[in-house]
């Protein structure tokens, strides 16, 4: 017995290092996605190796450890400080009751066309888009996804890719949400900085696209690079830059995760009008847009009562017998009416 006491304490840790850091209702996730300046290559120093007793990361052997920079190992050579632990130690902090995990899945380096299904990343030889939504699946089994962080856009400024950014970066944050479950996931996207874009006319493009994003996706939002430095390099933020970006980031993430949802109200509720019957097939929603609609209803989005006007909107998102755009013609409308004071109705 007495030699086997080893082996068991050494079960026993091997166990608890595997557990999971919180219940899983308070073990609140946050995927970090994009290319080098999510993943960090800013100068670590030691607060940004000081562990917080709240903030996990999600290891490269998909175990829970201890949060610390660097968070990403795509480039173990290089990698730094990114906005990810301070994004982290900002939303610990204005939820003192909660414990957060970091999923860090940033490339540095990869273009958006790398974040597809199927897609490999060719100077890392990584699937950046597979990679992230199965790492993800497995936090998912230990905590509660609660939002998605994103930094990227630096390789899509060239004539061919800047014009059509906002639309494909659409589609890939739509299908985040459609593959990992998660409806109405908050997504907040950063700009590219001012050093990246002042003299560079596709990363302005990219940058105008990044700021129009909130218009084409719902529960997502834009943070600003403005004012943050570079390292040297003209191309990588500073530590502190890092830093300030990750607090921005978290801004915008609690905003997201505070607005109210609409009242949804059931256009006929004693069943279809002039015995029509409801289709077979379940209504669907994929790249946010919905179809198959049989049962129609009316989502009700007001604005704050100090802001109210009086004045309604009905607006109706188009599709027509096809799918119907409910996010960037319906919820994205919505909220910007209600930003004007103004109630709307989808």
């Amino acid at each position: 017995m007495l030699r086997l006491l080893p082996h068991i304490i050494v079960l026993i840790f091997s166990i608890a290092a595997a557990a999971a850091p919180a219940a899983k209702d308070k073990f609140q996730l946050y995927i970090l996605a994009g290319q080098s300046n999510m993943a960090g290559r800013g100068a670590v120093e030691e607060q940004d190796r000081t562990p917080h007793p709240r903030i996990f990361m999600l290891d490269a052997k998909d175990e829970w450890v201890p949060a610390r920079e660097p968070l990403h190992f795509d480039k173990p050579g290089i990698a730094g400080v990114g906005p990810g632990f301070a994004f982290g130690k900002a939303m610990a902090e204005a939820n003192p009751e909660v414990t957060i995990g970091l999923i860090p899945c940033a490339v540095g380096g990869s273009a958006l066309a790398a974040w597809q299904p199927g897609a490999t990343d060719a100077a890392t030889k990584t699937t950046p888009y597979d990679t992230a939504i199965r790492r993800t699946r497995a936090a998912m089994k230990d905590g509660t996804l609660k939002g998605l962080i994103w930094h990227q856009g630096e390789s899509d400024t060239g004539e061919k890719n800047a014009p059509t950014y906002g639309s494909r970066l659409e589609t890939t944050m739509a299908r985040f949400r459609d593959d990992l479950g998660v409806d109405d996931l908050p997504i907040v996207v950063g700009q590219l900085a001012p050093f990246k874009a002042n003299d560079n006319a596709g990363a302005q493009v990219v940058n105008r696209e990044l700021a129009f994003f909130p218009r084409r996706l719902a529960y997502s939002a834009t943070v600003p690079a403005t004012g943050l430095n570079h390292k040297g390099d003209n191309l990588h933020f500073d530590a502190p830059s890092a830093r300030e970006f990750g607090r921005r980031y978290a801004v915008e993430m609690l905003r997201l995760q505070a607005l109210p949802k609409p009242t949804i109200v059931p256009l006929w509720p004693d069943g279809l009008p002039d015995g029509a019957k409801a289709l077979s097939q379940p209504e669907v929603k994929r790249n946010a847009r919905v179809s198959k609609v049989s049962n129609p209803t009316l989502s009700v989005y007001l604005p704050p009562k100090e802001k109210a006007t009086g004045l309604g909107v009905v607006i109706c998102p188009g599709g027509g017998y096809g799918a119907l755009a409910i996010e960037k013609e319906g919820d994205c409308v919505a909220r910007w009416l209600n930003e004007l004071g103004h109630a709307a109705f989808v």
